[in-house]
């Protein structure tokens, strides 16, 4: 969020006492805080209370926790597409999807309220406390998290290798590739590796669960919004008759092949790459529903100069890790402005770690398809200043504008393309599954919201927005109600 007016306008400053500010000071900073980042006079706080205060950095830090209503003083629909959203809001008020209560995916009313529980950052500075930055905590308090170096089995230790269980022997020998790849330091072989395994127990969890009859949805990465909400959702749909599980995966690429294999009963995935996998021959792809929109975001460092995708030629880019939705856009959208693959140099490591060797200068962009705001954006922005490139495409991709003030730093709304999240599903899964799956999904949208906030941007009425599928009987059926 562009935090610049709040920062200028709104830096109290508190006596170094230990506990921090009060309510009412409290209040005037959320307050200030809502009119930065929203339209000024759409919000009141009705009522805050302190709830209490955690010190960190060696009590040079201190956060603050609050309970506050927040009154709508004009009708506002927080889940709209093209407007600052719940996760704007969430952001703002310094809160996770659990903290907000009340939000209506209709829309809010004006008279309305919703409830708060969030924070306040504090960082006491010549023994006066002053509000901190809003964004993710970047504590360096936190263990280091450093790979471990394995060494070889010494030659005494060899002759019984051959008399453990063969998975013991596959850990032995992996520890002994790992160790070779960290000598060496290379990195990228590493990341394959990674990538590797993790493929290799996902279709063995996946395998298991088809085998036991299990309800398997196939989502994303686990620090994504398809995984969030398909956990949520595992929990809403399992009972003591069935069994839900939710799986980690690359993406929507993947997750368009499990499905239409019969690896998996649901999927999430992105409208373009199903309709991109119907094409090549996935036929047995049915739609769900739609469920919000995802932008292309292109993030670069703001000192690096780069101002449009044309300048990407000669730079390291992240193309999004391999089998997901995000590598397939990106290169839509590089072909479309004349950058070929041959001109970059190409990774392949995925947001959450490209956003860390962006702050590192390793890389110098990285692509993103995505809800937004998006937290691994949200948290490199208040890393880094950062610059969002616009972006086209020629096919499979409808135009967006992400909101100003979506992201830290800015101040203007950006052009791109995008798609549309999607659910689908095998098209030989019953109607009565699929029933039950979007029964659970529209009739849990406030319980969704807090895994996710993306969720609350699901309705009946844009269900079929961008969907180029064909859909699920029972799919047709429940949505015509």
């Amino acid at each position: 969020m562009n935090r610049t007016l709040f920062l200028l306008g709104a830096l109290l400053i508190f006596s170094g006492c230990g506990k921090g500010p009060g309510t009412n000071e409290l209040q005037g900073i959320v307050e200030t805080r809502l009119n930065d980042g929203f339209d000024q006079g759409l919000f009141k706080v009705a009522s805050l209370s302190r709830r209490g205060s955690y010190s960190y950095g060696g009590g040079k830090k201190l956060l603050v926790y609050y309970k506050a209503r927040i009154e709508f003083l004009k009708a506002y629909r927080l889940s709209g597409w093209d407007v600052l959203n719940v996760g704007s809001l969430i952001s703002v008020l310094g809160a996770t999807p659990h903290g907000i209560e009340g939000v209506n995916p209709d829309g809010n009313t004006a008279g309305s309220s919703i409830r708060v529980y969030g924070t306040v950052p504090f960082e006491k500075i010549n023994n006066t406390w002053v509000v901190a930055d809003y964004g993710p905590s970047t504590s360096k308090e936190a263990p280091p998290s450093g790979g471990q170096t394995y060494e070889d089995d010494s030659a005494e230790e060899r002759y019984w290798i051959e008399d453990l269980p063969w998975h013991k022997r596959y850990i032995l020998s992996l520890n002994t590739v790992i160790s070779d790849f960290l000598t060496h330091g290379e990195d990228r072989n590493i990341s394959a590796l990674r990538m590797s395994l993790e493929g290799v127990l996902r279709e063995a969890d996946l395998q298991a669960g088809q085998s036991r009859g299990w309800t398997t949805l196939v989502t994303g990465a686990p620090d994504g919004e398809y995984y969030a909400i398909g956990k949520a959702l595992e929990g809403l749909l399992s009972d003591q008759s069935l069994t839900a599980k939710a799986y980690a995966t690359s993406g929507s690429a993947d997750n368009c092949r499990f499905v239409n294999d019969g690896q998996a009963i649901f999927g999430f995935t992105q409208s373009d790459v199903a309709a991109r996998a119907l094409v090549d021959g996935a036929s047995n792809l049915r739609a769900v529903t739609a469920l919000y929109p995802e932008a292309v975001q292109i993030i670069v460092r703001r000192d690096s100069g780069i101002l449009a995708v044309e300048e990407l030629k000669g730079q390291r880019v992240d193309l999004g890790p391999r089998g997901s939705g995000i590598g397939i856009n990106a290169r839509a959208v590089l072909k479309t402005a004349g950058v070929s693959e041959k001109s970059i140099t190409v990774s392949e490591f995925g947001p959450a770690d490209a956003a860390r060797r962006l702050v590192k200068k390793e890389i110098d962009a990285f692509f993103l398809t995505g809800a937004y705001p998006a937290a691994v954006v949200e948290k490199l922005a208040s890393e880094i200043p950062i610059r969002l490139l616009p972006a086209r495409a020629k096919s499979g991709l409808i135009s967006i504008r992400i909101p100003k003030n979506t992201y830290r730093g800015l101040d203007t709304a950006i052009d791109t393309v995008g798609t549309t999240a999607l659910l689908i599903a095998h098209k030989d899964t019953k109607n009565d599954a699929v029933m039950h799956v979007l029964e659970n999904l529209y009739g849990e949208i406030e319980a969704l919201t807090k895994a996710s906030p993306q969720a609350g941007a699901i309705s009946k009425e844009r269900a079929r927005t961008g969907v180029l599928i064909p859909f699920h009987p029972a799919a047709q059926i429940y949505l015509a109600r």
